[in-house]
């Protein structure tokens, strides 16, 4: 299981239709529906005309981030919308694929979410908060055990948070490695347990 951040919007201007709609979007509207582009160079050609005037640099920042909102993002990942209208993530579980569907003027790339829970900031200890700041639209949390966690318990933050701050240095160092073995042994034995609070 994964964990996604994704944002709606710089000022939070799509906020309000993720939370409503139960989705997350992105923002590169100008973009017509791609959902037929099954390889990332095809994208990236449909990505190239569609903006023609940026630099190689922001068309493979905003290529992966749209690559990874519509193919490696997966139905059951979590997902985490930092909200701007308080101070804390919405947490959700995917539970669509992508689509291309004008729900709002500026939402149209979107994955169906069913809402999980709100979570205050103030409960993440500050790594995993560092982890869940990227000013990337979508990116992977790096911790995104612990994060999932939090997520899933409903009751027992407290609880949940002790044990975040004990594990999350040595979740961040295996979750952060290479080695696909070692990474999902960390999950299995360590990861699942805290989601089971």
């Amino acid at each position: 299981m994964s964990l996604w951040v994704v944002r709606a919007g710089k000022y939070g201007e799509q906020e309000d239709a993720a939370v409503k709609e139960h989705l997350v979007c992105h923002a590169w509207n100008e973009l017509p529906d791609y959902s037929a582009y099954r390889t990332k160079d095809d994208l990236r050609a449909l990505y190239k005309k569609t903006y023609p005037r940026e630099s190689e640099k922001q068309v493979i920042s905003r290529l992966g981030q749209i690559w990874r909102f519509a193919h490696e993002s997966q139905k059951s990942d979590l997902v985490a919308l930092p909200l701007k209208t308080e101070s804390a993530f919405a947490f959700g579980r995917i539970v669509g694929e992508y689509q291309y569907e004008k729900v709002a003027p500026n939402v149209m790339h979107l994955r169906r979410v069913e809402w999980l829970k709100t979570v205050p900031r103030s409960v993440f200890p500050e790594d995993i908060l560092h982890s869940m700041n990227s000013a990337l639209t979508v990116s992977s949390a790096s911790i995104s055990a612990s994060a999932s966690s939090v997520a899933t318990s409903e009751t027992k933050g407290a609880k949940a948070r002790i044990l975040f701050t004990r594990f999350s240095a040595s979740l961040r160092q295996t979750l952060n490695t290479p080695n696909s073995l070692q990474r999902q042994f960390c999950l299995d034995l360590v990861v699942k347990p805290l989601i089971a609070l």
